[in-house]
């Protein structure tokens, strides 16, 4: 109790100091180290509270608790503004949950971010794992032919625009496989 008064009245130092001495005699309690967090950044320290959020994370998918390690993963974006590999790990979750859309909805957010800064590797990975869960995302394909078209990668963009005006074709929609 005295960590959440020293917390309640403002006095983060004295209630990181708890929270550490706690995990050193009780490892396995998560919620001493998400308080431990909360008080990181209440002092600014956001490193140190992203260190004990990776550790809550992790513990939490070696439970398979993926829902909760998503929640943690979230704040960690927060803290980090967007650190990439969070979102892959938030995207390989929901595929362990079985929720391969947001899987995909993680990674479309992650393709623009590596396409928007000019990382054509990371892009053409992301691509890739978003294709292997929605081989008809003609959102994707349609991003990734115009990244290859004006990379200079001719050849690359002629395949995935036949793949999506295969697909518009399929749909009976000519009108797009056209354009």
């Amino acid at each position: 109790a005295n960590a959440l008064e020293f917390k309640n009245n403002k006095n983060y130092n004295a209630a990181c100091n708890i929270y550490l001495r706690l995990i050193e005699t009780e490892k396995s309690v998560l919620s001493h180290r998400l308080l431990l967090a909360d008080s990181y950044i209440n002092l600014n320290k956001e490193d140190q509270a992203i260190v004990q959020l990776e550790h809550v994370c992790q513990e939490y998918m070696l439970q398979k608790d993926y829902n909760k390690a998503n929640d943690g993963f979230y704040k960690i974006l927060e803290l980090s503004n967007g650190k990439f590999i969070v979102r892959e790990l938030i995207a390989e979750n929901f595929i362990n949950l079985g929720q391969p859309k947001e899987a995909v909805a993680e990674l479309m957010q992650l393709f623009d971010i590596y396409n928007n800064n000019n990382s054509f590797e990371d892009a053409e990975n992301t691509y890739q794992k978003i294709i292997h869960l929605d081989p008809e995302n003609i959102d994707v394909m349609t991003k990734m032919a115009k990244t290859c078209s004006i990379k200079g990668h001719k050849n690359q963009a002629a395949e995935i625009w036949a793949k999506a005006s295969d697909y518009y074709l399929g749909l009976n929609m000519t009108d797009e496989a056209i354009d």
